[in-house]
C-alpha cells in the first residue's frame, strides 16, 4: 500500500488556522501541512476569522506514486466558506455637528457598533475625554443629555467622565460638551480594548467618520427647533417636505455669539434681516452625491437648490437668502431631498468687516449625519397582464422564470393621504392588490443600491396567493432577491411562481432596515394568470383484459377489462412539480 496522501490548505482573508486532523500537521497562520488518515483518506480543518466575510479555503495535493512529481492542481478543488459578524461590541462611533459655539454646550452622542457598523445594546462603562487637538490638554465640562445610565462627572474643567449603558439605551447615549476655549476639541471613548478607532471602525465601510474633531469657535451657526434649543434632524422621506408627517419637524438655522460680558449666547442679526448665508449638503452614504439631485431649502417663500458634496470633501456652497427672526436670530427653514441615503446640513457666512468686505473669518455650523430613505418600491413585473381571476388573460406558465423590477421611489401626496410614510395599500398587512397607490409615475431615487455596504440595499421578494381563494400557495422561488441597482432600479429574471393562479410580488428590505431608518415596501398588484405548463397520466390500477372466446378473439369482436383501470390526471408546472 502507499502512504496516506499528503497535502496542504491554504486559506484567504482574514481568516487563520487554529487545529486539523491532518497526520504531522504544521500550521503556520494561514497554511496547514500533513497527511489524510490512511484509512478512510479524510481529515478535518478548523478555521475562525474575526471579521464578516467569505474566504477560500484551497488544497494541494502531491504524492509522487499515485500523481507523478508535480502538483496535482487540476485534481484540487477549493471550498468557500462564510463567516458571520458575531453580535459583540467591536467600537464606538462618535458623532456631533462638527462645530459648536463657546456660550452653549454642544450635544455629542456616542454609539455602540458590532463589527458590520449595526448598532449593539451594551452594559459596558465607557470613559469620555475632551482636550485640545495635538496636545494633551484635556478641559470641558460634561453632562448627560440622554441616557438611562449611571453618569459620573470629573472634575470642574478636566474633559473628564464616566457612563455605564443599561439595556435600556439599545447601545446610544447622548451627552453635552462645554467648551468655553475657541479651539479644536479632540474627543476620546473608550470602555477596556474597545474604542472610536477599534476593530473595523477604520475599515472604509462606516458611513461617517467615528473620530471627527469638533471645533468651538466664538460664533457660528446651530439648528434648532425655532425656539432656541438645538434639535437632531431625524429621519426623513425621499421628496417629502421636512414639515410634513411623518417626521415633521420644526426646523431654523441660528446665528449667535458669545456675548464678551455675560458669555451668554446673543443673536448675530437685527430681527427680520435678510443675510445671504452659504449652504451645502454632504452625501455620506452613499458617499457621492448624484446630479441634479439637490436638497432645496425653502425660507420665506423662497426656495434653493444648495450644493452636493461627496462625503469628506465639503467645498461647494451655494448663496441662500434667509430672514432671520427674534432676539435670537432664527431662520426657520424646511427642506426636501429626492434621493436617497444618509447626509448632512451645513452652513457658512465670511463675517464682514465694517466695510463691507469679507474678513475671512467664517462662521460655520452643521447639523448631525441623518438619513433620508425612498418611500417605497415600485414593483413591475414585465409582460403582466395583471389578470384579476380565472377569466383574465394567460401570464406565463407556471414555474417558468419572469422578471421582476423593483424602482425606489420618492414620496407622493396622493400616494400617502395618511401621511404614515407608507405608499397606501402597500402595507405588510394589505393583501388586496387591487388597491395599492400607483408608484410607477414616482420619480426614482438614483442613489439607492449605491450604499457602502451593498447589503444595506439588497431587496426581498416574495409571493402572495390571490385566486383562488384558499388555494396552495408555494410562494416566490427561483430569483426571489436583488442585490444590484443601477440609478436606483434593479431587477432578476428568474423569479418563479410554481401555481395555477392569480398572485402578488411584494418587495421589501432584505434586513429590514434601510440605514436604520426601517423597512421599505412595495408591491406589483395582480400579477396572472398563471397556468399549467402540461399535464401528464399517472396508472394507479393497471388494464387488465378478459378473454372474449377462449385464449382469443375475433376481428371486431367486443371484449371488457377484467378489471376497473385507475388513472389519474395531474396538471404540472414547467418544473414538473404538480
Amino acid at each position: 500500500t502507499k502512504d496516506p496522501l499528503k497535502i496542504t490548505a491554504t486559506v484567504s482573508g482574514s481568516a487563520t488556522i487554529v487545529s486539523t486532523t491532518l497526520g504531522g500537521a504544521v500550521i503556520t497562520c494561514q497554511t496547514v501541512t500533513g497527511t489524510l488518515d490512511g484509512t478512510t483518506g479524510t481529515a478535518t480543518i478548523t478555521i475562525t476569522d474575526s471579521v464578516g466575510e467569505t474566504v477560500t479555503v484551497t488544497p494541494h495535493s502531491y504524492n509522487s506514486a499515485l500523481y507523478g512529481s508535480s502538483l496535482a492542481s487540476s485534481r484540487d478543488e477549493a471550498a468557500t466558506v462564510t463567516f458571520t459578524p458575531v453580535s459583540v461590541l467591536n467600537h464606538f462611533v462618535i458623532s456631533h455637528a462638527g462645530t459648536g459655539v463657546n456660550c452653549q454646550p454642544e450635544v455629542v452622542t456616542i454609539t455602540a457598533h458590532k463589527s458590520n457598523h449595526s448598532v449593539i445594546a451594551t452594559t459596558d462603562t465607557i470613559t469620555l475625554e475632551a482636550f485640545k487637538d495635538g496636545t494633551g490638554t484635556m478641559r470641558g465640562n460634561w453632562t448627560l443629555n440622554t441616557g438611562s445610565g449611571t453618569f459620573t462627572p470629573g472634575a470642574s474643567d478636566s474633559g473628564t467622565a464616566t457612563y455605564l449603558f443599561v439595556a435600556g439605551d439599545g447601545g446610544q447615549a447622548s451627552f453635552n460638551l462645554r467648551y468655553t476655549y475657541p479651539e479644536v476639541v479632540n474627543i476620546n471613548v473608550s470602555s477596556g480594548a474597545v474604542t472610536e478607532g477599534s476593530g473595523t471602525a477604520n475599515n472604509g465601510s462606516e458611513p461617517t467618520p467615528t473620530d471627527s474633531t469638533l471645533e468651538f469657535k466664538n460664533s457660528g451657526f446651530r439648528f434648532t427647533n425655532a425656539a432656541n434649543a438645538a434639535v437632531s434632524i431625524g429621519t426623513q422621506i425621499s421628496g417629502k417636505e421636512s414639515n410634513v408627517n411623518p417626521g415633521a419637524q420644526t426646523l431654523a438655522l441660528q446665528a449667535i455669539r458669545t456675548d464678551t460680558t455675560t458669555f451668554a449666547c446673543v443673536g448675530m442679526f437685527a430681527d427680520n434681516a435678510v443675510v445671504d448665508v452659504e449652504m451645502a449638503f454632504e452625501c455620506n452614504n452613499p458617499v457621492a452625491c448624484q446630479a441634479g439631485k439637490d436638497v432645496n431649502i425653502t425660507n420665506n417663500a423662497a426656495t434653493t437648490a444648495i450644493a452636493g458634496n461627496a462625503n469628506g470633501s465639503v467645498t461647494g456652497y451655494t448663496s441662500v437668502p434667509l430672514k432671520f427672526t427674534g432676539a435670537l436670530s432664527e431662520a426657520t427653514f424646511t427642506f426636501n431631498y429626492p434621493d436617497a441615503g444618509q447626509i448632512r446640513l451645513y452652513a457658512r457666512r465670511d463675517i464682514p468687516l465694517e466695510g463691507g468686505s469679507g474678513s475671512g473669518n467664517l462662521m460655520i455650523g452643521s447639523s448631525n449625519p441623518f438619513v433620508v430613505r425612498p418611500f417605497g418600491f415600485d414593483v413591475q413585473v414585465t409582460g403582466n397582464p395583471g389578470a384579476v381571476d380565472a377569466t383574465g388573460a394567460v401570464f406565463t406558465v407556471a414555474g417558468s422564470p419572469f422578471t421582476v423590477t423593483a424602482r425606489a421611489v420618492v414620496w407622493g401626496s396622493g400616494d400617502d393621504p395618511n401621511n404614515d410614510g407608507v405608499p397606501d395599500g402597500h402595507e405588510i398587512t394589505d393583501t388586496n392588490p387591487g388597491n395599492n397607490a400607483n408608484l410607477g409615475d414616482n420619480t426614482v431615487t438614483p442613489n439607492y443600491g449605491q450604499e457602502l455596504l451593498a447589503a444595506e440595499a439588497d431587496v426581498t421578494l416574495t409571493g402572495l396567493l390571490n385566486k383562488p381563494s384558499g388555494g396552495n400557495d408555494p410562494g416566490l422561488t427561483g430569483g426571489t432577491g436583488i442585490g444590484t441597482f443601477s440609478a436606483g432600479s434593479g431587477n432578476t429574471a428568474t423569479a418563479q411562481y410554481g401555481e395555477v393562479g392569480v398572485m402578488e410580488v411584494r418587495a421589501g428590505v432584505a434586513d429590514g432596515d434601510y440605514l436604520g431608518a426601517g423597512q421599505i415596501n412595495g408591491v406589483s398588484g395582480y400579477v396572472g394568470r398563471f397556468r399549467a405548463d402540461r399535464f401528464d397520466f399517472v396508472v394507479n390500477t393497471a388494464p387488465q383484459y378478459g378473454a372474449a372466446c377462449g385464449s382469443f378473439t375475433y376481428v371486431d369482436q367486443p371484449f371488457d377489462f377484467s378489471n376497473t383501470p385507475q388513472l389519474t390526471a395531474r396538471a404540472l408546472a414547467a418544473g414538473g412539480t404538480t
